[in-house]
């Protein structure tokens, strides 16, 4: 009698506990559908970054002109890392700046904008998810 019993409660209470790991293993699947439309949602928002240039201090920016915008290749620091430590919303690789100081256009147009004045109000659009 209980001889037989013995082997099967352990075997029994096995399942449950695989299924206990599949369970806590699992959030992974609903946790990336769950996370896209969060980021996709972000994607394509625009938000303003506004930044007083400090004489000697770089923007921190490295970027390429294109004929739409001035797009970002990567934050290194300097106004920009700034701004990202204390704003909610981060500059990042592959966002896009559109409009600096309310002026459209080519990216080498933002550019000499962004040379010649000592504050920019920068329209920024955020890079689409999976960038």
């Amino acid at each position: 009698g209980p001889g037989q019993k013995e082997p099967i409660s352990p075997a029994t209470s096995l399942p449950s506990s695989a299924g206990a790991m599949a369970r806590a293993g699992s959030p992974e699947a609903p946790g990336s559908p769950g996370g896209s439309p969060k980021s996709r949602e972000g994607a394509g928002e625009e938000y303003l970054v506004q930044i007083v240039k400090v004489p000697g201090m770089s923007l921190g920016l490295d970027f390429q002109s294109t004929p739409e915008c001035m797009e970002i290749i990567e934050v290194k620091g300097g106004q920009i890392g700034e701004w990202n430590s204390t704003s909610f919303v981060k500059v990042a690789a592959g966002d896009r700046i559109i409009e600096v100081n309310g002026v459209r256009g080519p990216g080498r147009k933002l550019v000499e904008e962004i040379k010649k004045s000592s504050s920019l109000t920068m329209r920024v659009v955020k890079a689409p998810a999976g960038h």
